[in-house]
């Protein structure tokens, strides 16, 4: 694949799905807690579509391409004692997963926020229609990741949108209860009378009981306000642009167009932006610019 396609955004949410697919299973085989998702990686492989074109290659090949790339930047897949910390999982973890989160928002605007994912059934994909819960288009700003895979929402809770938590809240199953009770609580904290409405809610998976009281929620958070997080998703071929060291020409080729020589860029772009890198505010409107650059 020529090096100028991996800014093509569809292509570069193809990859990032195969890049933490590869992550995953290093880290499950590390770990020894399980080697599911390798097992249906090494059966179907991968495949990247790229307008008329496809290219293919096996878990092998990625894994290997994976691990020389963390080995690269001083990372090693290896197993850590609890709170040892040199344990970089708790942190490469979520970012790559949030990374994820691009593509998944992106065809979540294209197809719209009409139904959630509960999971697969069969290797089919289990959804419900939002509107049973009296939620319906007017809604769609305060539902941001309900159709999300649930794997993909569970890690990154705070970049949910309120809605979505509270329907995550609603038909969670019980061991994951706690979780679910303390981000509606957070992100519903100026509502009055939070505590009583969520527990009158509590194991009310069937719509009809509630589907009023939910929709009279969307509707006063629509007027009022909530504790939703602003981030915003960003390709992760954005940030190896933005991130990518300036001063080695050839590494900055890979990630940089040829038409931007390495002199062109602007001095701000550089590894110190990953000191600074921000996904929300100012921080967010600082790396796209960057990267943009000056038009």
């Amino acid at each position: 694949m020529p090096p100028t396609e991996y800014f093509n955004l569809d292509v570069c949410s193809q990859l990032t799905n195969i890049l933490f697919t590869g992550y995953s299973v290093l880290g499950q085989k590390t770990n020894g807690t399980g080697d599911a998702i390798k097992g249906k990686a090494e059966k179907s492989g991968f495949t990247v579509n790229e307008a008329s074109k496809k290219y293919s290659t096996s878990l092998t090949k990625v894994t290997e391409i994976v691990k020389g790339a963390f080995k690269a930047v001083g990372l090693e897949f290896q197993r850590f004692v609890p709170k040892d910390e040199a344990n970089w999982y708790g942190t490469a973890g979520p970012y790559l997963n949030f990374f994820c989160g691009y593509g998944l928002r992106w065809k979540e605007l294209r197809l719209g926020h009409s139904q959630m994912s509960v999971g697969k059934e069969e290797g089919k994909s289990k959804i419900f229609m939002v509107e049973s819960y009296g939620l319906h288009g007017g809604h769609h700003i305060l539902l941001e990741g309900c159709t999300f895979p649930p794997e993909k929402g569970s890690s990154m809770v705070q970049s949910l949108g309120p809605m979505t938590i509270l329907l995550y809240y609603i038909r969670c199953e019980p061991q994951y209860r706690d979780k679910w009770l303390a981000a509606a609580k957070r992100t519903f904290a100026f509502t009055p009378d939070i505590d009583q409405l969520l527990a009158a809610e509590k194991h009310k998976k069937n719509a009809s009981e509630i589907r009023h009281l939910i929709g009279m929620m969307a509707d006063i958070c629509r007027i009022a306000t909530t504790r939703q997080a602003t981030r915003v998703f960003l390709p992760l071929c954005m940030v190896a642009f933005a991130t990518a060291d300036d001063t080695n020409c050839a590494h900055a080729s890979l990630v940089r167009p040829a038409t931007l020589p390495c002199g062109k860029i602007t001095a701000e772009l550089g590894p110190t932006m990953i000191t600074r890198l921000n996904f929300s505010e100012k921080g967010a409107f600082m790396l796209c610019f960057h990267a943009v650059g000056p038009l």
